[in-house]
Parts: structure tokens; sequence; C-alpha cells
């Protein structure tokens, strides 16, 4: 976001200088200034009025004042490397996986990365690092990092379970588990499903966005890195849904949104009358030993990586700006406050797979289209593999301010990786082709098998 504000900056002052020069090209082409007129002007800093001199003036220290308030810092290392910690192995394909990785965290800017595979009960662990030798801290498997939109896997797995305690419908409505004024005011929000709710098809928007108060100082934390979640309380998404309107539910059409599974998460506490921090280390990380994982705040500080907001290199010139932890409000902690390492995400990934082969994600009415390429399984993305394997990959992928993440396994074989990353930058192209190749290798050896 803050890197688009410098260029819509920059093409600002650039379109008033070019139009500047076009003005005066034109008048000397048909003949309203004279020639000895034309290049006074263009002696006179390009024609430019006093107001146009200003609002360059402006711009420019904009610019300045936003790459000093976000805290962009400009770096020289010298030496370009790469750091690396290695764990365990795969059978032979750890190299090809190193290298694929280094080369995608290379042409993409990551300062950050931690991977971790699973194949036929084998691990690999690599973590890569671009940050200077004199960094103090050692990034390895216990590193933990934000792993945004993945924690909502983190909630429909506490839902499964939730529902099933209680005798809860998953084709049921919301209806007696919200507050009264909401069944007042909006009643259609009460017969809104729990299905629908993991699968992206209640109609809900995507965030709880309005013109007020907290979206606009959440929109400024986004623009300057800093924290755009802390305004969603229980309360503010509970107002929101006394007077939102929503989309007509699609069964067989979903559309992403955070708000749904903030929602849900906020449904499942009052359920079991316990804070979502609470549930989730009663269903996912205490029964699973996952120690480094937790709600917003990290158990171990000094195992916290920094986020970036901006990670870029040129050369030997770094630019960076650290964005601001992400901490969320009770309101939408179910769609993104987790954090974890890829130690722990292992573990869960493990048991992802061993879950997904559970009756529930076989049928397919908890199943919604989210896009002509995939579709939804009661929150898991299921997509097509590239390379026309005929496998499918089971997946889903996190972003917060200075994090990305990824997680994914191929449905018929049991491989799996895990990705977590600091910086701006998509990784699951990466984690699709690890996937890729790893699959690859399966169908080889199976077919040398089969000789």
């Amino acid at each position: 976001m803050v890197e688009f504000i410098f260029i819509g900056l920059a093409v600002e002052v650039l379109a008033i200088l070019f139009l500047a020069q076009i003005r005066i090209r034109a008048a000397y082409l048909f003949g309203k200034v004279s020639k000895e007129q034309y290049h006074q002007s263009l002696k006179e800093k390009m024609g430019l009025s006093k107001f146009k001199k200003g609002t360059i003036i402006f711009y420019i220290a904009l610019s300045i004042f936003i790459f000093i308030g976000t805290g962009f810092s400009l770096q020289w290392h010298s030496e370009k490397n790469i750091n690396k910690w290695k764990l365990g192995e795969i059978g032979g394909q750890e190299s090809l996986i190193n290298e694929v990785s280094q080369n995608y965290m290379e042409e993409k800017d990551i300062c950050d990365m931690c991977i971790g595979i699973s194949q036929f009960q084998r691990t690999y662990f690599v973590c890569m690092s671009q940050s200077p030798i004199n960094n103090s801290a050692i990034l390895d498997n216990s590193s933990v990092f934000e792993i945004g939109s993945i924690t909502k896997t983190f909630t429909y797995a506490a839902m499964l379970k939730t529902l099933n305690n209680h005798n809860i419908e998953i084709d049921s409505p919301i209806a007696d588990y919200l507050p009264k004024n909401i069944m007042q005011l909006n009643p259609n929000i009460g017969n809104i499903t729990w299905q629908q709710l993991a699968t992206h098809t209640s109609g809900l928007s995507r965030m709880p966005m309005g013109w007020d108060l907290v979206t606009a100082k959440s929109l400024f934390e986004l623009c300057t890195l800093g924290n755009p979640y802390e305004g969603f309380t229980t309360e503010y998404i509970y107002d929101y849904l006394l007077s939102t309107d929503i989309e007509k539910a699609d069964k067989e059409l979903g559309s992403y949104s955070n708000l749904a599974v903030g929602l849900l998460g906020l449904l499942l506490s009052e359920v079991e009358n316990k804070s979502y921090p609470q549930l989730i280390a009663d269903y996912i990380t205490s029964p699973l030993n996952m120690t480094s994982t937790t709600v917003n705040l990290p158990t171990k500080k000094d195992k916290m990586v920094n986020g970036y907001g901006q990670y870029r290199r040129l050369g030997s010139l770094v630019v960076s700006a650290q964005s601001a932890p992400s901490i969320f409000s009770n309101g939408l902690a179910g769609a993104g406050a987790i954090r974890s390492s890829t130690k722990d995400m292992m573990i869960y990934l493990k048991n992802s797979m061993k879950d997904y082969k559970n009756s529930v994600f076989q049928e397919a009415k908890y199943t919604s289209r989210l896009s002509e390429k995939g579709k939804v399984n009661l929150g898991w993305i299921v997509v097509d593999m590239p390379g026309k394997l005929g496998e499918s990959i089971i997946a889903h992928d996190g972003a917060t301010g200075g994090f990305r993440s990824y997680l994914g396994f191929v449905e018929s074989e049991d491989i799996g990786v895990i990705i977590l990353t600091n910086g701006t930058r998509s990784v699951t192209s990466l984690g699709k082709n690890i996937l890729q190749i790893l699959a690859k290798e399966s169908k080889k050896s199976a077919s040398v098998a089969n000789l």
C-alpha cells in the first residue's frame, strides 16, 4: 500500500512537469508565443506557475514525511549472503527444494523465510535469511511468524469440535447465538447457517467497513504500516450487523469474507462460554502440544520475527520498513490472529492431513465454488495441481501487514508444505511449486516400484 502511495506521488509530480512542458510546446507550435518567449519559458523552470511549484514541493515533502513516518530505512549490504538453517531429510529432494526456494526468495525480495515439508512420515525444515550477518537472531523452525488467514482453518477445526460437543447441526441457523437486538433489527443475519460461515456463502461483506472513524483509522493504519485490525471489536462487529445488508446467499458460489469467519469465532466463543484464545488452546494447540502457537501475543517474544511492510533490494542497497505487530480484537480474531512457528505448524499440517480424510469433508453439500479455478470445502481452498498431474491441492494462505504464509497438502498423497515469511510478497505459487515437485517424485517412485 505504501509503495503505491509513493508511485502515485511520483506520477503526480511527473504529470505536472509533463503537462507544463506540453502546454509551452503547444503554445509555441500554434504561434501563441515567439521563439524567444518559448526558450525563456523553458528557462523559467519549464513555465511552472507558483501554484504548481508549490504543489511539487508539497508532494516531495509529503513523500519524505511518509518515508520517515512509516519507519523506512536505507541500508548498505555489500555482501548478499543467504544464511541457511536445515534439519531433517525427505529422500533426496532437499537440494532442489532449497534451490527453488532461494531463487524465489531473491526474485521476490523476501527477507526471512522458513519452510517445513512432510513427505511419507519424513520431515524437512529449511530457513533462509537475507538479514545482515550481525543480526543476533537465529532463524530456525522455532522462529515465530504471523500466519494471517491460515488462522481460519483453526477456527473451522474448532467449529467442528464445538458443534459436535453441543449437538448442533452444521446446517442449522446461528440465530440462537446472536444478540437479541440483531435478531430484532436485522433478522436476516439469523438465517445464516454455520455451514455458510465456513464456506464463504453467508452473503456477508469481505470486511466490516463503513463510513465511520473505526474504518478511517483502519485504512490509515494500513497505509502507514500500523495495526489496522484493533478497532474491530466485538461491539463494533455486532453494531455493524445491526444494519448491514447481506447479499443473497448462493449455496454454490462463495464470496471470501473475513467478517464471516470473525463472526464464526465470536459465536463459537459464545457457545463454549470462553474466549477465542482459550477456545483454540483447548481444542487445538494444547492437545497437539503446539507450545509456540498463540493468539495475538507470542509466548516467546525473542523468537518473534520482525514483520516488513516493505523490503526491497536494489543491488547492495536495501530499502525496508518494519510493520507494526497485527493485534486483532475479538471481533476478527478468528480470521487472522494466530502466530506460530514452522515446527508447530508441521504438527498442525500432519493433523490437518489426517482430519481431512474424515467423512464430513467428503460431502459435496459442504463444498462451494469460490472461483472458476477453485472451490472451498469447509474453509479449505481446493484447486487443481499445476502440471496436469490429476491431483488436488488442499490449502490456505495468509497475509497480514508484514507477513505472508502458505499451508497446503496433496489430497491423495502423504505430502504437505508450510511456508512462513515476512514481507508483502505472496508465497502461494512457491508452495504449489514445491507440492508439484514432491508429487512428481512420488509418482515417479511409484512407477519404478510397479515395474
